[in-house]
């Protein structure tokens, strides 16, 4: 037979051990949310840095645009060869 004391001693550590144990098995689930608010604290530090472009980005976007003023100056240019090109034209209508 168990003694009053051994029993009261068992019904006190129960509780104890039934908050181990819940414990235990709640600390794989709270490992994860942590992990998972971590990794999306990165990813939101990540998105708010900058990324810095490069000189050689600059210097084909100047490339670029230097191109197109080049072509829109040809352009002109033919415009206006072509009309010191034209010349009135006459026609005669014999009836």
């Amino acid at each position: 037979m168990v003694r009053a004391i051994e029993l009261a001693d068992l019904l006190a550590k129960t509780t104890a051990a039934e908050k181990v144990t819940q414990i235990e098995k709640a600390a794989p689930d709270v490992a994860q949310r942590q992990f998972a608010a971590e990794l999306e604290q990165k990813k939101a530090e990540r998105r708010q840095k900058s990324v810095p472009t490069s000189k050689t980005d600059e210097a084909i976007i100047h490339r670029d645009q230097h191109g197109k003023d080049q072509e829109g100056e040809q352009k002109k240019k033919k415009k206006e060869q072509d009309k010191n090109k034209k010349t009135p034209m006459s026609i005669d209508i014999k009836a």
